[in-house]
């Protein structure tokens, strides 16, 4: 049984094969100017692995990595390797998209998306920032504009895929590195999971987007595709989805 937890925003609790896992760290009740929209959950028991996507400020935050109990290991790509480095975070591992690795057995796979891995200016460095795939059926994305995924289609038989939809305000602006919810949709087809969990929404502003935009569209959207409403498992931050292995 495998276990999916929505800390908030692109933070989650993945806990699968005995091992639990951590994505995109941040837990802080503001981000630069705006307070957090909906409390973070962050986990209350050690964590063995931190997954990191990148190191934009809404998704890795020193503070919230330093809380995590049981010295995990912190896998990051390189430029968030760099920002670790800087914090004083030794037990880090750089990872390369297309380099799949071992951890206590679980297999690894991180990939390249389309976003940015600079800290704090999103449309540089678009060819660093990755996402994973655990154990050949989990994948996560931090943050992507939309692109063909469907090689993981052909790569892996993915159970749920957690794949952003905060477009961020306004879209023709934010869309070379983010979605909006009917591109997410079209990514989840693509890489043919059973579920999508939606992710960055709810927590903070994107630009001008409100938090909860990106939901309000997504429901609005899957009110056209019936398809695709019970395959779609949105949860509250705090709330939990299990799975059978």
């Amino acid at each position: 049984m495998s276990r999916i937890t929505f800390i908030g925003h692109a933070s989650f609790l993945i806990e699968y094969r005995g091992l639990l896992f951590v994505t995109d760290p941040q837990f802080a009740n503001r981000l630069t100017l705006f307070r957090r929209h909906r409390k973070a959950h962050p986990p209350d028991k050690p964590v063995d692995a931190v997954l990191v996507s990148h190191s934009h400020i809404d998704h890795l935050e020193k503070g919230s990595l330093l809380s995590l109990s049981g010295s995990p290991v912190v896998f990051a790509p390189r430029y968030s390797g760099k920002v670790l480095k800087m914090w004083g975070i030794k037990n880090r591992v750089l990872v390369e998209p297309g380099k799949q690795f071992l951890f206590k057995g679980v297999e690894i796979y991180p990939f390249s998306v389309r976003h940015g891995e600079h800290r704090l200016l999103s449309f540089l460095r678009l060819d660093e920032a990755v996402g994973y795939v655990i154990g050949k059926k989990i994948l996560f994305i931090g943050d992507t504009g939309y692109f063909d995924l469907s090689y993981l289609k052909q790569m892996f038989n993915l159970t749920v895929a957690i794949i952003p939809i905060g477009g961020g305000a306004p879209y023709f602006i934010y869309r070379r590195v983010h979605m909006d919810s009917r591109e997410a949709l079209s990514m989840f087809d693509d890489v043919g999971a059973k579920y999508i969990v939606p992710s960055h929404w709810g927590s903070f502003i994107v630009g001008l987007e409100h938090p909860d935009r990106p939901i309000w569209e997504l429901r609005r959207e899957l009110e056209s595709r019936p398809d695709m409403q019970k395959r779609v498992k949105i949860l509250d931050n705090g709330e939990s989805l299990s799975l059978e292995d």
